[in-house]
């Protein structure tokens, strides 16, 4: 980063830091530049300056959002498709996101694995580094075929008896 100050008697040096760590010394002091370590998402910058009489001045403080891309590993297994993300798409850490999993016909959505476990077909996340999801589709376990079905209830001394048969066509 850099910068420039004055002050009226002259300057001793110029200090940096992020977040909550240490003051160090910038090279230069009324147009001066330093170097700085930002992590992924939200970084407090906070400069001040030291005069030759030794005043330290107010802390002038920057938030700036450092992006930091990662590939999303998204796996399909069964049938079925994804919206909202694809595999090896490049995502912000530290941002959020949602994946929206919806299966062909014949196929229903089971659950969503890996770094994420859900059973809900929507699946919200922050996303990190190496992050790796699956959407898990299977048969739809419920059948296709047209069927008939009779059922029964009597009362009983306990509850009720129940008896049912059912007839594919």
């Amino acid at each position: 980063m850099t910068g420039t100050a004055d002050d009226d008697t002259g300057l001793a040096r110029v200090e940096c830091r992020v977040g909550g760590n240490a003051f160090s010394a910038a090279t230069g002091t009324t147009t001066w530049s330093a170097q700085v370590s930002l992590t992924a998402g939200t970084n407090l910058i906070g400069v001040r300056s030291v005069d030759l009489a030794g005043n330290v001045s107010a802390v002038n403080t920057r938030s700036v959002f450092c992006t930091v891309p990662a590939t999303l590993n998204l796996d399909i297994k069964g049938k079925g498709s994804v919206k909202g993300g694809t595999n090896g798409q490049k995502l912000t850490i530290g941002r959020q996101y949602t994946l929206t999993a919806s299966p062909t016909a014949g196929y229903v959505f089971s659950n969503w694995t890996g770094d994420v476990i859900s059973k809900l077909p929507a699946v919200t996340f922050v996303m990190q580094s190496n992050l790796t999801l699956t959407a898990n589709f299977v048969t739809n376990p419920f059948s296709s075929k047209a069927s008939s079905a009779v059922c029964s209830m009597r009362p009983t001394r306990c509850g009720w008896d129940v008896q049912a048969t059912s007839r594919s066509r």
